[in-house]
């Protein structure tokens, strides 16, 4: 009787286990990738659907340091990467994430892969914003554009809290972002200066940053998981940290030339 209650005990123990994001990655050999476009650094073809783009090279360089075949499973949003995340959609959010403490608690955040600037952008023929010093952004008169739980809204609120909110849906493409402060529906929006190229260079309407240039903040990008993931989060870092003395994320980035602004610092 002793045996078959200790036995019941197991099997309902076994069945109530729960695997772990890091032994599906292992018992697999891949590892699912979230992603959202993001130009320069996770680039789509439309005609084929392959991936390109700084990110997409690093990530990749990752899956042969850790022998993992990289699934570019779902695309999804700045604001609601967490939630796929939480529901196993994916197993990482690949797309490179502004690191920021919001972020932080919702999701487990990798060591820095590289660093990024965030700058605000306006029309070019919105004198307004000509050598205007970036404090003067705090004011009713000026609309931001923000996305939805982003970081682009924690920021707003943060340092702009009198500017007024123009938020578009964590569901929408960030191209919506440009596009707000094109129609004029809003005067500034929080972007990195790759982004801004890319559209700029077919736009008859382009964006100049704000504020000389500076940028409004620096953040370090890296790559998210599910809280709570460490054996995960370890081997990523490892992998990173290996990708990053041997020397060849260098290697990637000398590829991505064009990135050299929003990238100013490296490690």
């Amino acid at each position: 009787m002793k045996y078959l209650f200790a036995l019941l005990l197991a099997t309902i123990s076994f069945s109530a286990y729960a695997e772990t994001v890091y032994e599906r990655v292992m018992r697999t050999g891949e590892l699912r990738c979230g992603y959202v476009p993001w130009p320069g650094f996770v680039e789509i073809d439309p005609n084929t659907g392959k991936k390109e783009g700084v990110t997409v090279d690093y990530i990749e360089a990752i899956g042969k340091e850790l022998d993992l075949k990289i699934i570019w499973a779902m695309e999804t949003g700045w604001g609601n990467y967490a939630e796929g995340l939480r529901s196993n959609k994916y197993d990482v959010m690949c797309a490179g994430l502004w690191k920021s403490g919001q972020r932080a608690k919702i999701s487990l955040l990798s060591r820095t892969l590289f660093y990024d600037n965030m700058f605000g952008f306006a029309r070019a023929d919105d004198i307004r914003f000509k050598n205007m010093p970036l404090e003067n952004l705090n004011a009713s008169d000026f609309t931001i554009t923000v996305i939805d739980g982003d970081i682009t809204q924690a920021v707003r609120r943060a340092d702009f809290p009198n500017a007024k909110e123009h938020s578009i849906s964590a569901d929408i493409s960030a191209a919506q972002g440009v596009m707000s402060v094109v129609t004029k529906k809003s005067d500034i929006v929080f972007e990195s200066i790759a982004s801004i190229n890319k559209y700029n260079d077919n736009a008859d309407i382009k964006l100049v940053p704000i504020n000389n240039e500076k940028p409004i903040r620096q953040f370090p990008v890296c790559i998210g998981m599910k809280p709570g993931e460490h054996d995960l989060k370890a081997m990523l870092d490892a992998s990173i940290e290996a990708l990053q003395v041997s020397g060849d994320f260098k290697k990637i980035l000398s590829k991505y030339p064009e990135l050299a602004l929003s990238m100013e610092r490296q490690k």
